[in-house]
């Protein structure tokens, strides 16, 4: 809540619930502790906490490193959706494959050099 208080801001618990339904998870989350959550569900928890600041532009950095696929595809989902409603998103992954499925545009770092980005 922190950073939201930073930029003057306060959700009602309508919105909270709102969040986690975007990122999968049910009013129920917002009461449960978090040594009791899985890895996933931590992971989907603080995307919807980044979503709450709405950002012009996301930065993530492997969001989806060791989750399952269900949890893998929540997050993916969320994000494509962010993105269309015209959000940027700079997403770093070490998994090829998910950067061509999800994005229009791809830069490589090969021996610590960034390569100009491929479009999709």
């Amino acid at each position: 809540a922190y950073p939201l208080k930073l930029q003057g801001k306060s959700l009602t618990e309508k919105e909270m619930v709102s969040l986690l339904e975007k990122v999968g998870l049910s009013e129920e989350f917002l009461h449960r502790p978090i040594d009791q959550l899985s890895g996933g569900e931590k992971q989907r928890i603080s995307l919807a906490r980044s979503l709450s600041l709405e950002p012009e532009v996301l930065l993530l950095d492997e969001a989806t490193s060791s989750l399952d696929s269900l949890s893998t595809q929540i997050i993916e989902n969320t994000i494509i959706n962010y993105h269309k409603e015209g959000h940027t998103i700079l997403w770093i992954t070490h998994q090829k494959e998910q950067g061509e499925r999800l994005g229009n545009r791809i830069w490589t770092i090969e021996n610590g050099l960034v390569k100009e980005g491929v479009a999709l």
